[in-house]
């Protein structure tokens, strides 16, 4: 008898229909999603406490609560009913039931989660790995700045909060090992900025990670430079990827590129009076 329940349990669990209705930042891979019908009043339904998590800016640990202010939850259809996917300060991101509120479940990331996850269908017949979200995050709160790992970017199931892989942002010139960006998904593969300069393209397949130590790291396809080094050098400060995500429009993929942000943003100019670089970095995919 249990073994026929256990088959029909997976059975159910394969045929679920599962839709992305807001599925990464500002909607799709075009980045151009802002509502459609806005309601004339709102009333609070259920509210759940998002918490607050130490991190660590400027070698100082301070406590962030509550929400990222790059982050939004996702909206997505499993079986006729809405879950909401969201990513907090207190470094977890959380399924919940839209209806309720109740949390389904939650991952812990070790580090302040401020952007947006992204949805993947990867095809299949095991739900669990079939669908799948990417997430980045700060680089640890615990972590040296130097010397440690820095997993800023994770695969979790929808389905069941289990984690598939972690990927390391390698320390670089930069000033930062963090992932605020949301990931763009082109078939299988993730493409997404790393705050330490590197435009990342990696396997959102779990089968094709590898086991480094206690995690598994993705494949990694490509990973290409976007900042200049002698910027970085004289300014000391940069954020070359920060924040904002790729976007897909006619099979071609374009990213802001943005050196020097923090020293300029009032001046225009870093603390050795270079003037602010900017760009626009495209690139084709297949």
């Amino acid at each position: 008898m249990r073994a026929v329940l256990l088959f029909l349990f997976s059975a159910l669990s394969a045929h679920a229909q599962i839709t992305p209705l807001s599925g990464t930042y500002l909607g799709d891979g075009e980045r151009n999603f802002y509502g459609n019908h806005a309601p004339s009043s709102l009333n609070v339904v259920w509210k759940i406490p998002l918490g607050s998590g130490k991190t660590n800016l400027a070698g100082k640990s301070i406590t962030w609560s509550g929400s990222g202010w790059t982050g939004q939850p996702l909206v997505i259809r499993e079986n006729g009913e809405l879950f909401l996917i969201h990513g907090s300060l207190d470094h977890h991101m959380r399924k919940i039931r839209a209806a309720t509120g109740e949390v389904v479940w939650q991952v812990n990331f070790g580090d302040a989660i401020k952007g947006t996850p992204t949805f993947a269908d990867l095809g299949g017949n095991d739900p669990e790995t079939r669908y799948v979200l990417i997430c980045g995050s700060r680089r640890g709160a615990e972590a040296d700045f130097e010397k440690d790992p820095a997993y800023s970017l994770r695969a979790i199931s929808y389905q069941t909060g289990r984690e598939f892989w972690r990927l390391n942002s390698i320390h670089t010139h930069c000033n930062s090992r963090d992932v605020d960006g949301s990931a763009l998904m082109v078939g299988g593969k993730v493409m997404v900025p790393l705050e330490n300069g590197y435009f990342s393209v990696l396997s959102a397949f779990p089968k094709d990670a590898v086991k480094e130590g206690n995690y598994f790291t993705p494949k990694i396809y490509k990973q290409s430079r976007i900042y200049e080094e002698k910027i970085c050098l004289s300014i000391r400060v940069s954020f070359p990827a920060n924040p904002p995500p790729p976007c897909w429009v006619e099979k071609r993929m374009w990213h802001p590129a943005v050196d020097a942000w923090w020293p300029a943003r009032k001046t225009g100019r870093g603390r050795d009076g270079s003037s602010m670089s900017a760009g626009i970095w495209t690139a084709a995919c297949r």
